[in-house]
């Protein structure tokens, strides 16, 4: 191997491994491109199908079908990043297919990627079946936003929390949206949309899907997320009542505060930032009974946007609602 590539500049065969590099991104892809022409050309598999973790972020000018190649042969994957890749519909049915193993995802900022083509990834319509993917994280931030279908990108993300049971983690613009829809109930929603992309409806994923198969161990009238990042102006009992096992949450808020009481069902919640929106933002006063009721249990706590009124000492709260080995 090491007598086949010492000629490629910037390339060095260490072990298993192969290291390639350049002066520049241009020069880099150039002497990818030849390592991977040579090897092809001896019909040697590049891809060690024992990797469990993949990290591509930015490599912006390898080409959609390549990336679906090399992850089809990586059926291990746990972590993959594919952050500002040209990931598209065809590698995300690809990871669908082939990373049953899959535990982290990461497409954010792909250009190519689309509400339905997320879809892919828990659903395989050549076979008309769901996928084994058995994600963990998922992160879409900035993926194909588009305000005038804000139905549709709720209904998308929707669709993945109820396709991915043993989900922990989900970063979308639409998540509270999504929540809404579930919480609801309302699963008649998007149907039209859904089908004319070759989808079943979220009706029909909640009948049938992986949350109905024997086995699959979760609750099925609630969702497994453990860490939320949500921006909501209205009813925050539909996210406590439809993810009770949150340990971690990011809450905004853009109007009153009357009804945090509701954080206090979260018996696992360790780690809380509550950010108020406005220029005014919110008193501080407003926070400290709830706070002062998870006290106990928190590990970390963060309030942003709050102002201290004349009469309220931040520090007497923090002494009397937190115990001194709290972080802040």
């Amino acid at each position: 191997m090491e007598s086949l590539l010492k000629s490629i500049p910037g390339t060095v065969v260490f072990q298993d491994d192969i290291l390639v590099t350049g002066c520049n991104s241009e020069e880099h892809l150039h002497n990818l491109e030849e390592m991977l022409r040579r090897l092809d050309r001896l019909a040697v598999d590049p891809s060690p199908a024992g990797l469990t973790s993949l990290d591509l972020y930015g490599c912006s000018r390898i080409q959609s079908a390549i990336l679906a190649d090399l992850i089809g042969c990586l059926p291990r994957l746990r972590k993959l990043c594919l952050l500002g890749t040209q990931c598209n519909s065809r590698v995300l049915s690809a990871i669908g297919g082939r990373c049953g193993e899959l535990r982290e995802l990461d497409v954010s900022q792909c250009k190519e990627v689309t509400p339905r083509g997320l879809l892919h990834l828990v659903y395989d319509q050549s076979r008309a079946t769901f996928t084994v993917l058995q994600l963990r994280r998922l992160l879409t931030e900035r993926v194909a936003l588009c305000p005038s279908e804000v139905t549709h990108q709720a209904v998308t993300v929707a669709f993945l929390l109820l396709a991915l049971p043993r989900l922990e983690c989900v970063a979308h613009t639409f998540l509270a949206e999504a929540l809404t829809l579930i919480h609801g109930q309302h699963f008649g929603s998007g149907q039209q949309f859904l089908q004319s992309c070759g989808f079943p409806s979220l009706a029909e994923v909640v009948r049938s899907g992986p949350r109905s198969w024997a086995g699959a161990g979760v609750d099925r009238s609630t969702l497994g997320l453990r860490r939320l990042d949500v921006a909501l102006d209205h009813n925050l009992a539909l996210l406590t009542s439809t993810c009770t096992q949150v340990v971690e949450a990011i809450i905004v808020r853009d109007d009153g505060l009357t009804d945090l009481a509701h954080l206090t069902s979260w018996g696992k919640l360790t780690h809380l930032t509550l950010e108020c929106s406005g220029l005014c933002g919110r008193p501080l006063g407003e926070v400290m009974p709830v706070l002062s009721r998870l006290g106990p249990q928190l590990r970390l706590l963060s309030l942003q946007n709050f102002r201290c009124q004349p009469e309220a000492s931040l520090g007497e709260f923090v002494i009397d609602s937190l115990s001194a080995n709290k972080r802040f």
